[in-house]
């Protein structure tokens, strides 16, 4: 008789304690959940305020624009100049918007990669030139020291993409003034 009920009481323990770690395991895989749920809308968060704040630059300047070729009596030579700092606006937030949509394509799987060969200098070259107008440096604030010879097989959207982010991020954390090198 003192036998049945030791053990039943070992297997109310051990069931007991079964379940506490179950319950533990459940509770420590929901924290990690939360946790990794709370890092994706931190980074959606500031990839939003990074999206707001790039946009509204070139639209606050394509307002001011507008509103100074509004005056009547505005010089020709002022006007041209305006409707060109409008277009380099309009030009800048259009490439900004496609490099939104195919970074989104990337990352959702739906892009298809085409790999070709590709000249690392002209690539760089123009992704400098998008990254110096963008941010009206002189030409001489990106040096670029890369063989003609150099190529790469990539594809050639995705590469852009990645320097063009890379080049940026060059600019926005310099020191003023701002002076890259690509090798």
């Amino acid at each position: 008789w003192e036998l049945a009920r030791v053990t039943e009481h070992v297997w109310l323990m051990v069931a007991g304690i079964c379940s506490f770690t179950f319950i533990m395991a459940v509770v420590v895989l929901l924290v990690v959940f939360l946790a990794r749920e709370i890092r994706e809308v931190r980074r959606q968060d500031t990839f939003i305020d990074s999206v707001t704040h790039e946009l509204k630059s070139p639209l606050a300047s394509l307002q001011l624009c507008v509103q100074t070729l509004e005056r009547h009596q505005l010089p020709e030579e002022k006007r041209s100049q305006l409707l060109q700092m409008m277009g380099a606006d309009i030009e800048r937030l259009s490439l900004f918007v496609d490099h939104i949509l195919q970074a989104s394509r990337v990352v959702s799987g739906k892009y298809s990669y085409q790999v070709k060969e590709i000249q690392c200098a002209a690539l760089v070259k123009r992704c400098s030139e998008y990254v110096r107008e963008r941010y009206r440096l002189p030409e001489d604030a990106v040096k670029i020291d890369i063989p003609d010879s150099l190529r790469v097989y990539s594809d050639s959207t995705a590469l852009e993409v990645v320097l063009n982010n890379l080049l940026d991020n060059a600019c926005k954390y310099s020191n003023d003034p701002v002076s890259i090198e690509v090798h």
